[in-house]
């Protein structure tokens, strides 16, 4: 158990831009109520800062981690815009159907927005899982990152709460006091990176203690039994979190929490978030270690998406909004070296062990080492098909991380920094040739410490072009 400590100030430092949104900008407020979860409906009540005029609102598209179109537009039913308590008319966009147009009248500064969400998965009668984007609705043709908002939560009565976002008044998780949290402000593009998770069957339990930030597993069950971990299965997540911090040597977030939903009705999700997780299996996933082999790289691969994939993300998968289409070029950067990386930190924490993991790679009936064998003959032919080169934007740690008071993103002072980052060296990798008995070759630098490094200036994207010569083959040239 532990009791968070809100983080209060004045001035929100924006997590990914390192743009300032200042206390003086009304941030919009929204209140998410899951209190019919049993019945497959969300609720929220959106207020939104407005002027006079046409306003175009719009909620997200484009959904980071899913890599495609799969804003849920569709399920979002009920929609009510109100002013000074008078109903306003709406239409959609002719041609963009995420956009909401409502013409404000004068004198009016706060629109108040109802909407509803059919809730098709990740919901049942003891369990709620929200993802922002069913309930977001923001100005459109903005920066995500440069709009500021306030969201608050509303569970029944006796469900706890599982998440990364700050509350305002600090409460102890597993006394489940249900009701309505209200959580520190912080923008859009966060907002929609950080999921709940509510439960009348949780657990928080914390992980590997000795490790700063701080690290905890959320649990929620639809049976009272399940969201009690096992003390092993426990001590090998708290090893997982040893196993990142030895293997990256660095933390970018300012706390980590993996959320797992044990259901056969709200379970099957594995979506990676900058301080979270978003893991849901079967109720019985991790219920033994046979159960927990299917699920043993789970953990693992959407935790090492915190580093590769959020901290560190290909240049056209980022985007300023949700509304522009993300390019999936490099998703054999974002995913395969993710899925490598995943596998190995499972296997070292002990969620797997080695030869599960060597079993894994093998087809039914084969041993690995000529499945390895037969990779190696056509290695000479696979290294000369030409590859893409890994660009990524490096995007900002979150508040507070650096020292001497300097803000996250100060400038850009490295078109291709050869110290930092892992994606540099994946270009020598085709992404269909197991890592297994490559001595090194593949060896990742580490991250730089917290604060370490100033990173780029807001939208500027590190492209890694130039190989270094100690990086280069002989017979490579510099481009």
């Amino acid at each position: 158990m532990h009791l968070r400590n809100p983080v209060r100030t004045a001035l929100i430092a924006v997590c990914f831009s390192g743009s300032i949104v200042c206390a003086a900008q009304q941030p919009i407020r929204i209140t998410a109520d899951l209190t019919d979860a049993p019945r497959k409906l969300y609720h929220a009540e959106v207020d939104i800062p407005v002027k006079p005029g046409s306003v175009a609102l719009t909620t997200p598209e484009w959904i980071p981690g899913n890599h495609r179109p799969t804003g849920p537009v569709e399920d979002i039913v009920g929609v009510v815009f109100t002013a000074n308590g008078k109903t306003l008319s709406w239409t959609r966009d002719e041609t963009d159907l995420y956009q909401f147009h409502v013409e404000v009248p004068a004198g009016v500064t706060s629109l108040h927005a109802h909407l509803d969400c059919i809730v098709t998965t990740r919901a049942s009668d003891h369990i709620a899982v929200l993802e922002w984007e069913r309930l977001l609705l923001y100005p459109a043709h903005t920066p995500v990152r440069d709009i500021a908002i306030q969201p608050s939560v509303t569970v029944p009565a006796g469900w706890g709460i599982g998440t990364a976002l700050t509350p305002v008044r600090p409460f102890d998780p597993n006394t489940k006091p249900g009701g309505t949290v209200q959580f520190e402000p912080t923008t859009v593009e966060q907002l929609q990176d950080s999921p709940i998770i509510a439960g009348e069957y949780f657990h928080e339990f914390p992980l590997a203690p000795e490790i700063s930030p701080r690290h905890y597993i959320d649990v929620v069950s639809d049976e009272p039994a399940d969201s009690n971990l096992r003390p092993e299965l426990l001590a090998e997540i708290s090893n997982l979190v040893r196993e990142a911090d030895a293997a990256y040597a660095s933390h970018h977030y300012n706390v980590y929490h993996f959320l797992l939903t044990l259901s056969d009705v709200a379970g099957g999700e594995g979506l990676e978030h900058g301080q979270s997780s978003d893991n849901g299996v079967r109720e019985d996933g991790f219920k033994d270690p046979e159960h927990q082999l299917a699920n043993a790289d789970l953990l693992a691969h959407e935790f090492t998406h915190s580093w590769n994939g959020k901290y560190r993300r290909p240049w056209n998968l980022y985007q300023p909004d949700f509304a522009t289409m993300q390019q999936g070029e490099l998703l054999w950067v974002y995913e395969g070296m993710t899925q490598y990386l995943g596998n190995v930190l499972a296997a070292r924490a002990g969620l797997k062990s080695q030869a599960q993991y060597r079993d894994l790679r093998c087809e039914p009936g084969q041993q690995a080492r000529p499945r390895l064998a037969h990779h190696r003959r056509h290695r000479h032919r696979r290294q000369h098909t030409p590859r893409q080169r890994p660009r990524v934007v490096q995007l900002a740690p979150r508040p507070g991380l650096l020292p001497g008071g300097r803000t996250p993103l100060a400038r850009c002072r490295h078109a291709h920094p050869p110290a930092y980052g892992r994606q540099e060296v994946a270009h020598r990798l085709p992404a269909d040739i197991p890592r297994q008995g490559r001595k090194h070759r593949t060896a990742h630098r580490p991250l730089p410490p917290r604060g370490t490094h100033p990173g780029p200036e807001p939208g500027c994207a590190l492209r890694l072009g130039r190989v270094p010569a100690r990086t280069r083959r002989p017979d490579q040239p510099a481009r």
